[in-house]
């Protein structure tokens, strides 16, 4: 009996491991971290080599739960990278949650079971030695907790037109979100950018008072985490289910339940100029979403919404807006998001009239590690706003349409090399001609085992008024994990089809990043560029406080 006994024990135990490892291997397959800096088409994350990925790895932009963007690694380093940004659903910004799964990341085993090799052989486990052969600690956010970052920024530019640096603009930068306020499910998140016109009166239009802009993206209170069964925005936010309504000032109320979710917003739209809470334009929203699925398997992602848009306290605009996200084990993705108008005006008089006003597409195909395939499909009407263009009595807008169709192919070659090639075609309803361009991109990392990486582009655009090209070559290099040194040269080249004018563009620039410590890191960037007789200087600098 106490052979059984003893047997069985050891079973357990070894089960448990079991488990354990299936558990630890489950976890290591996704990493998390943060935007670090976002751009129109480039997202840089503060993840790299050091947690397993590479070049043309995927990863995912997320707001609580959604996925909101699709990202691809176009350069990469020890602890940092830059992303291509594939596809994406709202506006992200830097400090939002990105997740991804590192090809290469290393097996680590985590072993939670300790016990004493003769527990098998001597007496029964008692409560005290029960406590020493696993120990499971749940682990949970405990007290407020600040994370974010401050920055102090500087841009300047001069050209031998000027006396100096004749446009100077020093800016404060803030993004700070702040969890469990009071010990509750409560989150404040700030975002917002300051700036400060410094140029001399002479060299300025408008009244001084006006130099300072003050610019607030976001400032929300909200109560309820993103998996709570309900959850309250109050303040100034984005609603990510809600694409074409912008930005709202007012509050958003969203219920939850086994995958599906509800939300009702409105408020008001903040004034354009200054930031300002302006009750005269008001607007208001509901959505339906469905999520299903996780990373490692198929997952999906679709919502349905209705908004409505008023101009001086009239309705502007009426849509319907739906979105889809599907991924199949990070080998294929596909993103759709599509508006319907639902009115019109024809003769003065608003009438109702659904139509399509806006459609987008976008798939992305690896079927192996080192190839990646990515294509998309926009048509875009221009929308006829029925109070913001109320003098515009009739507009063509719902009988024409410009379509736009790109496709890019990307390989990761031997020795770390990663080369893509993109293609695009832009066409409008109505019009013989048709702007089309074609762009290239080569890149070589850790060059001969130099630290340095290389990188080549070049692209050919016709652009129906005129044709343009564009060649470019950079290199960078990691001379630590806390500093990083870029210099770039490019040649433009524009021809105009009337007039046979020809504009060249010469572009010489240089980057350095430095990390003083784990919180407090620094960035210049200096570019000087000759247009004809035009020489021009552009100066950028950063300091940033993370926390």
């Amino acid at each position: 009996m106490k052979r059984k006994a003893h047997f069985l024990i050891g079973m357990f135990l070894l089960f448990l491991v079991f488990i354990n490892k299936d558990v630890t291997h489950a976890q290591k397959q996704t990493q998390t971290g943060k935007l670090t800096y976002v751009t129109s088409t480039t997202a840089y994350v503060d993840l790299g080599t050091n947690h397993g990925f590479d070049l043309g790895d995927t990863l995912h932009v997320m707001k609580g739960k959604k996925e909101v963007a699709d990202l691809v690694v176009t350069n990469i380093a020890s602890k940092s990278m830059s992303t291509s940004i594939v596809s994406k659903s709202v506006q992200i910004l830097a400090g939002d949650e990105v997740h991804g799964i590192g090809r290469h990341q290393k097996e680590k085993q985590s072993v939670l079971l300790k016990f004493d090799s003769t527990a098998l052989t001597q007496e029964p486990l008692s409560k005290k030695s029960t406590s020493t052969v696993a120990t499971v600690k749940a682990t949970g956010p405990e007290g407020t907790q600040f994370r974010g970052r401050v920055s102090l920024q500087y841009y300047a530019l001069a050209s031998n037109t000027t006396a100096g640096f004749d446009f100077s603009q020093p800016a404060l930068a803030l993004n700070m979100t702040a969890e469990n306020l009071l010990d509750l499910p409560l989150q404040f998140s700030l975002y917002s950018n300051h700036r400060y016109d410094a140029r001399s009166q002479e060299n300025r239009s408008g009244n001084a008072a006006d130099r300072l802009t003050n610019r607030v993206y976001q400032f929300a209170f909200e109560y309820g985490h993103n998996d709570a069964p309900f959850s309250t925005t109050v303040g100034r936010f984005l609603a990510p289910a809600i694409g074409g309504v912008g930005t709202f000032d007012g509050v958003m109320v969203i219920a939850r339940n086994a995958g599906w979710e509800a939300g009702l917003v409105g408020g008001s739209q903040p004034g354009y100029s200054k930031s300002e809470v302006n009750f005269d334009d008001p607007k208001m929203a509901a959505y339906i979403g469905y999520t299903a699925g996780d990373y490692q398997s198929t997952r999906y992602q679709g919502s349905l919404a209705y908004a409505q848009t008023y101009k001086t306290k009239s309705l502007d605009r009426g849509f319907v807006y739906m979105q889809h996200i599907v991924s199949f084990e990070n080998f294929v993705s596909l993103y759709q998001n599509a508006n319907i108008d639902l009115y019109d005006m024809t003769n003065g008089s608003v009438e109702t009239k659904p139509h399509l006003s806006d459609f987008f597409l976008s798939s992305t195909y690896r079927p192996i590690r080192w190839l990646s395939v990515n294509g998309s499909y926009a048509v875009r009407r221009n929308v006829y706003y029925l109070r913001s263009f109320a003098g515009i009595s009739d507009s063509l807008f719902d009988k024409s349409f410009q379509q736009n169709t790109q496709l890019s192919v990307g390989m990761n070659l031997p020795m770390a090399m990663f080369v893509s090639l993109s293609g695009s075609m832009r066409a409008k309803e109505g019009d013989a001609n048709s702007a089309n361009a074609l762009s290239a991109r080569y890149s070589w990392s850790n060059v001969l085992s130099s630290q340095i990486t290389l990188y080549l582009s070049g692209s050919l655009a016709d652009n129906i008024y005129n044709t343009s090209k564009n060649l470019s070559i950079e290199l960078n290099r990691d001379f630590s994990n806390d500093l990083y040194l870029s210099v770039r040269a490019s040649q433009y080249s524009y021809s105009f089809t009337t007039g046979n004018r020809t504009l060249n563009r010469q572009a010489l620039s240089a980057d350095v990043y430095y990390r003083l410590s784990h919180a407090l890191y620094a960035s210049f960037s200096v570019e000087r560029y000759w247009e004809g007789a035009i020489v021009s200087d552009r100066l950028y600098t950063e300091l940033s406080i993370r926390f």
